[in-house]
C-alpha cells in the first residue's frame, strides 16, 4: 500500500523539504520509504505510520534523522532517510531494553 502525506507542508515532509532541500518527488519518496520503516518498526497500518509522519511527532523525528546521517552530510538521499529511520527506532529500543533490565 501506498504510503501518502495528508501535511505535505509540515510534519516530516515540510521538515525533510526544509532540512534536507529535498525535491517534491524525493519528499514522497521519502515519505513512502520512511513511512514503510515507521510501519514495520512500530507494527503500525501504513495509514497510521502516515499519521504519525505528519504531525508534530513526524516534525520530531525528521528533525531526530540526521543523528544518523553521515557525517558531513548536508543533504540526504531518500536511502539515507529510510535506513536513518531504522537506525533511530533501533536506538530508542536499545534504550528501551536498557531501562527495563535496570527496572
Amino acid at each position: 500500500m501506498q504510503i501518502l502525506t495528508t501535511n505535505p507542508e509540515h510534519g516530516f515532509s515540510g521538515t525533510v523539504r526544509v532540512n534536507h532541500g529535498l525535491s517534491e518527488s524525493e519528499v514522497a519518496a521519502a515519505f513512502q520509504a520512511v513511512g514503510q520503516v515507521v510501519s514495520e518498526c512500530l507494527t503500525v497500518s501504513p495509514l497510521e505510520a502516515a499519521a504519525f509522519l505528519d504531525s508534530t511527532y513526524g516534525r520530531h523525528f525528521a528533525d531526530s534523522l540526521t543523528h544518523h546521517l553521515p557525517a558531513g552530510a548536508k543533504l540526504a538521499t531518500v536511502e539515507q532517510l529510510a535506513v536513518a529511520a531504522r537506525a533511530e527506532f533501533e536506538a530508542a529500543e536499545a534504550i528501551w531494553k536498557l531501562q527495563q533490565s535496570r527496572a
